[in-house]
């Protein structure tokens, strides 16, 4: 199945599937082979993972600092 967008969706066969086309941003698309997209693919998580963890930090920064606001 694939989404045409809109959550329509339709069947499709690919013949050959050697090349996959990966969104990397910004609305562009790269042909990569399946080793490739796998190694982007575990670069993208690391990042996406560590970026994660900063939000996580900042959020808890924040709320320390809401709950000393409120108690004094």
């Amino acid at each position: 199945m694939v989404d045409l967008g809109s959550n329509f969706y339709v069947q499709a066969k690919v013949p050959d599937t050697t090349y996959i086309y990966i969104n990397v941003g910004f609305g562009f698309h790269v042909q990569l082979t399946l080793d490739e997209a796998i190694a982007f693919i575990e670069k993208k998580e690391a990042m996406l993972q560590k970026r994660s963890n900063k939000y996580t930090q900042d959020i808890a920064k924040i709320n320390a600092h809401i709950k000393v606001v409120r108690y004094h």
